[in-house]
C-alpha cells in the first residue's frame, strides 16, 4: 500500500512539474512576443490589420499629417 502511494505521489509531482515547464515556456513566448511589438510598433498594427473580418475598410493616416482624405 505504501509504495503505490509513492508512486501515485512521484506521478502526480511529475505531472505538476510538466504542467509548469509548459506554463513557464507559454509566459516566456507571451515576453518574447511583447517585447517584438514594443521595439516594433509596425507589428501591433500589422496584427490589428490581420485580426480584422473580411471586407473592413482600412484607412491608412501617416504621423503629423492628418487624413489622408479630403472632403
Amino acid at each position: 500500500m505504501a509504495y503505490s502511494e509513492l508512486v501515485v505521489g512521484r506521478h502526480r509531482a511529475q505531472a505538476q512539474l510538466e504542467a509548469a515547464r509548459a506554463e513557464t515556456a507559454a509566459l516566456r513566448s507571451l515576453a518574447n512576443g511583447a517585447k517584438l511589438l514594443d521595439d516594433h510598433p509596425s507589428l501591433a498594427q500589422l496584427r490589428l490589420v490581420q485580426a480584422l473580418p473580411p471586407g473592413s475598410r482600412v484607412e491608412l493616416v501617416q504621423p503629423g499629417r492628418g487624413s489622408a482624405r479630403e472632403d
